[in-house]
């Protein structure tokens, strides 16, 4: 049996004995938890989609779809209709972009955001115990929905911190919590070709307060869109950026290669009488 084999068989061992993602782990904090602590739906969201021909994201967005209207439960399920919220799915190479708009649902001028963390006996047996801390950033994520996470538990939300992306893989943007603009909103966009490996799925918004505990980053406030507003993504996965632009370079580089291959070959026949071959003595 060769090395490869071995490992490879290793790794299907230790892939079959590792944990599910699907576990919680003991001591760490859940959506549910923050929900319970009074620091979850702080945020009114808005999701929208549109283009911005330029490629320079502080550029406006054109052709804009607000999602957070949408009320059509067959896109909520995955399944688009030219009736589904006249917003047909996002695609790679297009120009499309993802905007997330938050601002806090309480607009009155005392209003303040509700951080909540662990509190020092907190543990399985007793989640309640909590101490406030101040946020500093603000951030969004695209979340796989239900008809996404369906059979794929490792998608599944209400995952143990620090493991939310197992979820929410997909960062819209990070802000500065005194980021927000004259309307009191934090405004998070981004192209959706500069995700990473996005699949064709059905996501909602996930919006995240963050605050530091012990040097780590830590969610301490949330809201999303979920049975409110979703987005839709049609991607052709083998077709990154990357994949492109190599394919391009080696079709330039077989191009020169069989014309300077063909006209060497000729010289060295018209001299030699013999074809040009390689490493033949």
């Amino acid at each position: 049996m060769t090395r490869l084999a071995l490992l490879a068989i290793a790794g299907l061992l230790s892939f079959c004995v590792a944990p599910s993602f699907a576990a919680v782990t003991d001591g760490k904090t859940k959506y549910s938890d923050i929900a319970v602590w009074g620091a979850g739906n702080q945020f009114d969201i808005v999701l929208k989609v549109g283009k911005i021909p330029s490629g320079e994201i502080t550029d406006p967005l054109q052709d804009v779809k607000d999602l957070s209207t949408c009320t059509n439960l067959d896109y909520r399920k995955g399944e688009y209709s030219e009736d589904a919220c006249n917003a047909p799915p996002i695609k790679d190479n297009s120009a499309d972009v993802i905007q997330v708009v938050a601002s806090l649902a309480d607009s009155s001028p005392s209003a303040a955001l509700q951080c909540q963390v662990q509190g020092d006996e907190f543990s399985e047996d007793n989640r309640t115990p909590t101490k406030s801390s101040t946020p500093n950033k603000i951030e969004a994520r695209m979340c796989y929905s239900k008809v996404a996470y369906d059979e794929r538990p490792w998608r599944k939300k209400n995952k143990p911190y620090p493991s939310l992306s197992l979820n929410c893989p997909w960062l819209v943007e990070k802000v500065d919590i005194d980021s927000k603009n004259a309307d009191g909103q934090w405004v998070m966009t981004k192209f959706f070709d500069d995700f990473d490996e996005v699949p064709s799925a059905t996501y909602f918004i996930m919006v995240h307060a963050l605050t530091d505990v012990d040097g780590d980053s830590t969610v301490c406030a949330f809201s999303s869109t979920e049975e409110k507003a979703y987005l839709m993504t049609e991607v052709d996965m083998g077709r990154t950026p990357g994949v492109i632009a190599a394919a391009t370079v080696f079709s330039i580089f077989s191009i020169v290669f069989l014309v300077v291959y063909t006209a060497a070959d000729t010289i060295w026949y018209n001299k030699t009488g013999k074809g040009l071959t390689f490493g033949v003595a």
